[in-house]
């Protein structure tokens, strides 16, 4: 009977870093090992699947469980702060574990994602009402009008004044 070759996998290195969190939560005495051992698992049975679902062309990635709930409790909080160490307590891991999946896999740390969804709500606020910038700076949970300014700066390149501005000068009002 001939031996079996294991097949070959294009980029099987991704399941590298989850098998090695499976491994460490494997070998943990901790208190929460269950929960870090169900994510772990989860976490590199979806990479697993993801690398064979690619074959063909088509690419079915499956969110990491743990990507999937902070971006559903940032989603429904964006406008209250949310520190990373209690988002990453809540989701079951590490900050900085919880920040690398989170940005692999959406493209933006959980900070400049919730600031991603505030600026983009402050555009529809700015365009569609006639709340003073203070007020929509504190009803997305700005600390201040200013720190408000220079992040809707950062990701339109206009201050709100001028995005408002520009708005109505164009008609979309």
């Amino acid at each position: 009977m001939a031996a079996r070759r294991a097949p070959h996998v294009p980029g099987a290195g991704t399941a590298v870093p989850p098998f090695e969190a499976f491994l460490r939560e494997v070998l943990t005495t901790r208190h929460s090992r269950a929960e870090g051992l169900t994510l772990t698992a989860q976490h590199l049975l979806i990479e697993v699947t993801r690398l064979f679902a690619g074959e063909g062309g088509v690419d079915r990635r499956l969110p990491h469980p743990a990507v999937a709930h902070a971006r559903r409790l940032i989603d429904e909080a964006y406008t209250e702060r949310l520190p990373l160490a209690q988002l990453a307590r809540t989701v079951g891991m590490s900050p900085t574990y919880l920040t690398t999946l989170f940005t692999a896999e959406i493209g933006l740390s959980p900070a400049r994602y919730q600031r991603q969804l505030r600026t983009r709500r402050a555009e529809v606020l700015l365009a569609e009402t006639d709340r003073t910038i203070t007020q929509i700076a504190v009803d997305l949970g700005f600390s201040s009008a200013q720190h408000f300014a220079t992040v809707f700066r950062e990701h339109t390149g206009l201050t709100p004044r001028a995005y408002r501005r520009s708005i109505l000068a164009r008609g979309e009002h």
